[in-house]
């Protein structure tokens, strides 16, 4: 990664830092001088994240389109445009190997002057939400059904992505889960459910992902958003996938993720033949971990007609 920067221009890195390894792993990068187009005054300053999952653990996702270095761009170019602010990307490349895996996509982004800390400082609850109910308007206000949204994760409306998780689950030749999806049409159909027009989803507007300060030119007690990070989550479909709290939108992100988990200990057993694909790259173990409690809601509130045991590894 530094030879990578030091071709770009960057300055010599006089430190790191690491931030957090999940999915993916963060740090923190010093520079001897001013970082190029960073816009933040903490010019000296950007932040590496290098992208380990191709798959996440959200619930709108296509095993066609992984989350890659470009999809996150373009993710963040479309929030822009909707007039969020979003940290500048200042670079992107790829890793040969790092920690036993190869060709690792990365990205550098412009550091964040913030007093978000994660789990430490947030918002004031009323400014927290005012400013979430923002996002969520500008994002969901702007349509995206004549734009090119490639390499994104893509559904036209609600009924494209039960056909692609039916067409996951026959893959995977998980009849219960055929079965079960079928009747999620049906309900959705029946319920009279009108397509909307699909929008950028982030998929993860947690207190830790929207970077908020004081705001000193508001009233007393006002806070102002600085940036919305993380957006190797995004898709785009149609926003009550991922926000809508009641049924049958519940019981879909609940399939989504079981399809999911049946899908990837299908292709880890090479069950269901070319169909199935390569495996993307994930934290299989940790997708793992919800299956069972997720299958259980599912079978319990009759959508699922048996659970299929999984392996603890794939």
């Amino acid at each position: 990664v530094e030879a990578a920067l030091l071709s770009l221009g960057f300055p010599t890195l006089r430190a790191v830092r690491k931030i957090k390894v999940s999915f993916h792993a963060t740090y923190l990068l010093d520079f001897d001088g001013p970082v190029p187009s960073a816009s933040s005054s903490s010019s000296e300053r950007a932040v590496l994240q290098l992208i380990g999952s191709e798959l996440g653990d959200k619930s709108l996702f296509h095993t066609a389109r992984p989350i890659s270095a470009s999809s996150i761009a373009r993710a963040t170019a479309l929030a822009q445009e909707a007039g969020v602010s979003v940290p500048n990307i200042l670079a992107t490349g790829l890793v040969e190997e790092f920690g036993g895996l190869e060709a690792i996509p990365f990205v550098i982004y412009e550091f964040i002057q913030t007093q978000t800390v994660e789990d430490e400082v947030i918002a004031p609850e009323g400014e927290w939400r005012r400013i979430y109910g923002a996002l969520r308007q500008q994002l969901e206000s702007r349509s995206l059904a004549d734009v090119d949204t490639e390499p994104l994760p893509r559904f036209e409306d609600c009924f494209a992505f039960v056909a692609h998780l039916a067409q996951l689950a026959e893959e995977a030749k998980a009849t219960e889960l055929v079965e079960a999806l079928s009747k999620m049409e049906s309900k959705l159909r029946q319920d009279n459910i009108q397509a909307v027009p699909p929008t950028l989803i982030h998929q993860d507007l947690n207190d830790g992902n929207i970077l908020c300060s004081p705001d000193p030119a508001g009233p007393s007690g006002a806070w102002r958003l600085d940036a919305l990070i993380d957006w190797e989550g995004a898709a785009v479909g149609d926003p009550r996938l991922c926000f809508e709290a009641g049924e049958p939108w519940a019981t879909l992100r609940q399939l989504a993720h079981v399809t999911k988990l049946r899908w990837l200990a299908a292709a880890a057993k090479d069950v269901g033949g070319a169909k199935v694909g390569a495996l993307p790259r994930c934290c299989a173990e940790e997708l793992l971990e919800d299956y069972q409690k997720l299958a259980k809601k599912l079978k319990s509130s009759g959508w699922l007609s048996h659970i299929e045991p999984l392996p603890r590894r794939l």
